[in-house]
């Protein structure tokens, strides 16, 4: 059991770099995550990695809407938010 347990978690930046570890970490501790990223690519290279499991939204940051459209994702696929 890891310290996340049942926690359902957006990550913003989370597919490269420091973003993409902290989703790893995560996911090691129990999250279902969510994603908010803007590069297509590496989304599609972080689902290849750590599985279909995630929901993952192409936006970026500095928008609302996009914020909008990954938090809905995340409700959606798995029912609740509990990090940000």
């Amino acid at each position: 059991m890891g310290w996340l347990d049942g926690r359902v978690a957006l990550i913003t930046g989370g597919a490269s770099g420091l973003g993409a570890a902290v989703a790893a970490r995560f996911i090691a501790e129990g999250a279902q995550i969510a994603v908010l990223d803007k590069s297509p690519d590496k989304i599609s290279e972080l689902t290849a990695h750590l599985g279909k499991g995630i929901a993952a939204t192409q936006g970026d940051v500095r928008e609302l809407k996009d914020h909008q459209r990954a938090v809905s994702a995340a409700v959606e696929k798995f029912g609740r938010l509990d990090i940000f």
